[in-house]
């Protein structure tokens, strides 16, 4: 599978530490480097525009992946690079290390990711697919809106994955757009069916 090379980090080869024997990618540059810390450094100078500039970015890129029948498998805020772009920012998605074909089954179920990014039913069955990609696009949505990472200041153990199987959700942030609200409640349903597609 190709893809437009403005959606996705470029990856130019592959080196080797001669102490370690470790391979290492050698990859484009993002001069902000992921969204997690690009919002830390400038959520109080971003506009709504500009949040809602990058969340379009994010979907876009997302619906290209999901076009080519390609699952993240580990989508968040870690895995999304901010670049300069002309004449406005420049949004790619990286690390498709866990990636997996749609139509592709997988013999084991192993349940990999941030815990807070990751959907109730792969919890459950171990099977990515792009819905449960979908949940964590809302994930990343309210990380945008709120500037803090989904389920900040609890431990990301058992008893957060045992309360996200039993629906709990981040808080809805006050003063941001009702149809943005809507949204995130629509990618974070229980039921995959019932969320919307890139």
């Amino acid at each position: 599978k190709t893809f437009s090379d403005s959606y996705f980090q470029k990856i130019y080869g592959l080196t080797q530490d001669p102490k370690t024997n470790s391979f290492m990618f050698v990859m484009e540059f993002a001069i902000h480097g992921d969204l997690h810390n690009y919002l830390l450094k400038n959520l109080d100078i971003l506009s709504w525009k500009e949040k809602l500039d990058i969340l379009l970015l994010i979907a876009r890129n997302l619906k290209e992946l999901h076009d080519k029948d390609i699952i993240h498998c580990d989508f968040h805020s870690g895995n999304i690079l901010i670049n300069h772009g002309d004449p406005k920012i420049n949004v790619k998605i990286c690390d498709f290390g866990t990636s997996k074909l749609a139509d592709v089954s997988s013999d084991y179920n192993e349940v990999y990711g941030v815990i807070s990014y990751i959907a109730p039913e792969v919890f459950k069955h171990g099977h990515y697919t792009k819905k449960s990609d979908i949940y964590s696009l809302g994930m990343i949505i309210w990380e945008v809106m709120s500037g803090y990472k989904p389920f900040y200041g609890r431990e990301h153990d058992v008893t957060l994955i045992l309360d996200i199987l039993d629906g709990l959700r981040p808080n809805f942030i006050e003063g941001i757009p009702k149809e943005i609200n809507d949204l995130m409640k629509k990618c974070w349903e229980n039921d995959p069916l019932k969320r919307p597609t890139a």
